[in-house]
């Protein structure tokens, strides 16, 4: 816990001493679809191994049958020269799927047998303050991410709907935010990357984009790559396992 105390500091402090600023204030609006497969396990307030499902459908054991989906991403970045004072991130995206599948598990409060229907939801916002070390041909940023999850997961037993349950998460989580991009000259192409961790008592939250962006000469641009987002737990609020949600994605955005 000490080491993630100090995390934050370390950065802020290296920040303040290195900072490099825009030239102009910048201010991106945009919005994307990420095209993503989930896959992992996880089991709720049971220790037993045995109670633990798969989200996919491996043809045999407790699984879930989770749809892989897409989802909508809406953004908004404002990059300004002011010395020592962060720009900010804001991105807000809604993961939604569901399935019919097969378990024999305690779920929570929930005995399940064979049939089972179930649903997975979150909302992620997320507030990213970074500062540019550099800001040429060469970007690097580093900074403070807090991600604000909203969600919960619903097991229902097809032939019994009274036995039911649903974990539910609430949650603000700083995490460790860095990304690097080089501008291609005369192309008005980047590519870059980007991401955010933390880890903490056996647990990990991790997110990663690569990407490569075109800025017109006008106020319009795009950007595409591939996504990750991965949460690994170890009796969180009596949670267990590892959901990964990765894939392809698009966005087109105005520059002012």
């Amino acid at each position: 816990m000490k080491k993630l105390l100090l995390a934050p500091i370390f950065i802020i402090t290296m920040a303040y001493s290195s900072v490099g600023n825009a030239d102009t204030l910048g201010v991106w609006v945009g919005g994307g679809l990420w095209d993503w497969d989930v896959s992992g396990s996880f089991r709720y307030q049971s220790t037993d191994i045995n109670d633990t499902v798969n989200v996919e459908n491996p043809g045999s054991g407790n699984y879930l049958n989770w749809a892989d989906d897409d989802s909508g991403t809406l953004f908004v970045i404002i990059d300004h020269p002011v010395p020592l004072v962060p720009n900010v991130k804001l991105f807000s995206t809604s993961l939604d799927t569901r399935g019919r599948g097969n378990a024999s598990v305690t779920f929570g409060g929930a005995t399940v047998d064979n049939a089972v229907d179930s649903s997975f939801e979150m909302d992620m916002t997320d507030v990213t303050l970074y500062w540019d070390l550099l800001d040429n041909v060469v970007g690097v940023d580093i900074g403070l991410n807090a991600k604000i999850l909203d969600g919960k997961v619903t097991v229902t037993d097809v032939s019994t709907p009274g036995q039911t349950d649903t974990a539910s998460f609430d949650a603000t989580i700083p995490m460790l935010y860095a990304g690097v991009d080089v501008a291609l000259p005369l192309t008005g192409l980047t590519i870059g990357a980007n991401g955010a961790y933390i880890g903490f008592d056996g647990s990990e939250l991790t997110e990663f984009h690569a990407y490569i962006r075109y800025d017109s000469n006008y106020v319009f641009g795009v950007e595409a790559g591939i996504k990750s987002f991965n949460l690994e737990l170890d009796d969180i609020d009596q949670s267990y396992g590892e959901l990964e949600f990765s894939g392809t994605y698009a966005q087109l955005y105005l520059h002012f």
